[in-house]
């Protein structure tokens, strides 16, 4: 045994408030992972902001019932493998050795075993874990299949873990803000990403994502609350600083779909920004 003592229901526990959570405040919860971005980060953390996002991505490409439940669980146990991976690896910022890479690359199978084996969840669950790190083009690990030959939950998987791995720090990279990340995602041309996910991604959680800080050409600084899917670059903004500089104690908000004149420079890192 490799000592997972976690028990079934405690799993479905966490399944069924992420699926609550996210039907009652999608963009509060996008939010939330944006602005925890940038704190040193356990790999829970990383795996429960992976499902959360992959909630968001299935929800908007229609995946319902024990599909979903599936899904939810898949994504949030993907990495579980990774327990098998000795942590001096996990955590080293020097480039790995092609010895350890190859362990790491072991945990799409481990974490296969586990959520089959010890876990007994369903193969549909357990795929998940297996294919996360597929890619599209078929160069991914570890077995090198591509496109449609992934199951559409570990593609979804695969979208939902890049974005997180990128808002938030790992020890070997800086944390890229929601835009950022959401730029290198939507560059990606059919290499790793399954288009049809992105798009669904990018419809979901927009090109500025909720909790993103964006500066406006008047030189004000807002907060974006909510995206317009018929206008991703026009999304509402909650004032932090008006044109002037000064902080903005009454809470403003301002829709770029209506405000005209007015539109985004650039996204800034929250850290600079502070509460």
């Amino acid at each position: 045994a490799s000592g997972v003592h976690v028990k079934h229901d405690l799993i479905d526990n966490v399944v069924q408030n992420i699926l609550d959570k996210v039907r009652e405040s999608k963009n509060d919860l996008v939010q939330l992972i944006q602005r925890g971005a940038g704190s040193q980060r356990e790999l829970a953390a990383g795996s429960v902001n992976c499902a959360i996002l992959s909630t968001v991505i299935g929800m908007s490409m229609k995946i319902s019932g024990h599909r979903l439940i599936q899904l939810v669980t898949g994504t949030l146990l993907h990495d579980i493998g990774m327990i098998k991976v000795p942590k001096e690896i996990l955590n080293k910022s020097e480039k790995l050795t092609a010895e350890e890479l190859q362990q790491v690359r072991t945990h799409p199978l481990y974490g296969y075993r586990i959520i089959s084996k010890e876990l007994k969840y369903p193969e549909d669950v357990a795929v998940i874990a297996l294919q996360h790190q597929e890619r599209w083009d078929g160069k991914g690990y570890p077995r090198g299949i591509r496109e449609e030959d992934i199951v559409l939950p570990a593609r979804i998987a695969a979208v939902a873990d890049a974005y997180e791995a990128m808002i938030n720090i790992r020890p070997y990279r800086s944390s890229l803000i929601g835009y950022s990340a959401m730029k290198g995602i939507l560059s990606d041309n059919g290499k790793h990403f399954d288009p049809q996910v992105l798009k669904a991604f990018l419809e979901s959680v927009g090109i500025y994502p909720v909790g993103s800080i964006l500066q406006l050409n008047n030189s004000s600084i807002g907060r974006v609350v909510a995206n317009q899917k018929a206008a991703p670059l026009r999304p509402k903004i909650e004032l932090l600083v008006d044109e002037y500089g000064v902080r903005v104690t009454e809470r403003e908000i301002i829709d770029l779909l209506e405000k005209k004149k007015l539109f985004i420079v650039k996204a800034i890192d929250p850290r600079t920004v502070n509460e």
